[in-house]
């Protein structure tokens, strides 16, 4: 199964479609960092790295923006660590609130494609099947759930690196 989506992968992010996205991931950055405007300090993990890979990948899969907020609060219960809370239920509620939303959004997308990855996968086949609904879950479940959590934590380690090393800072200005 992993080859299958892994090969999956590549034909859904082809070049064409990741240099497409270049200019709404800077859109993106740019709206965030313009909201920092008149502040004296920013907390760059909350105003930041958490919103940057939450609004990409919820663009990129086909997560209304209207409802990225409720997907990006479910990451978060999901991957954080509550002393003394029951660990299973702060995975599971979560998860399957996104499953849930993801089941609605691929209803959606079957009656009318978009230009988004949810309606790229619906479409895709590998060996020569279409995926299965249980799939195509999993597959967004993973690019969100995955995407946020990583791509959140290099943003905010990129900077604290930045800090430490401002030769870095000054060549990469």
């Amino acid at each position: 199964l992993h080859d299958r989506l892994r090969s999956l992968v590549s034909t859904v992010f082809t070049p064409r479609r990741v240099a497409a996205m270049e200019s709404r991931v800077r859109s993106i950055a740019s709206a965030l960092i313009d909201d920092f405007e008149g502040d004296d300090c920013v907390d760059l993990m909350k105003h930041f790295a958490r919103l940057l890979p939450s609004r990409v990948i919820g663009d990129m899969i086909g997560v209304p923006v209207d409802r990225q907020e409720s997907f990006l609060e479910w990451t978060e219960a999901m991957v954080s660590i509550e002393p003394n809370a029951n660990q299973s239920e702060n995975v599971q509620n979560p998860a399957a609130s996104i499953y849930s939303e993801f089941a609605k959004l691929l209803e959606e997308r079957r009656a009318e494609r978009r230009d988004d990855l949810m309606s790229a996968l619906i479409d895709a086949e590998v060996d020569g099947r279409k995926l299965s609904q249980e799939e195509l879950l999993g597959f967004c479940f993973l690019l969100l759930v995955g995407g946020n959590d990583t791509t959140q934590n290099l943003i905010a380690t990129g900077a604290a690196l930045l800090g430490l090393h401002p030769e870095q800072q000054r060549l990469l200005a």
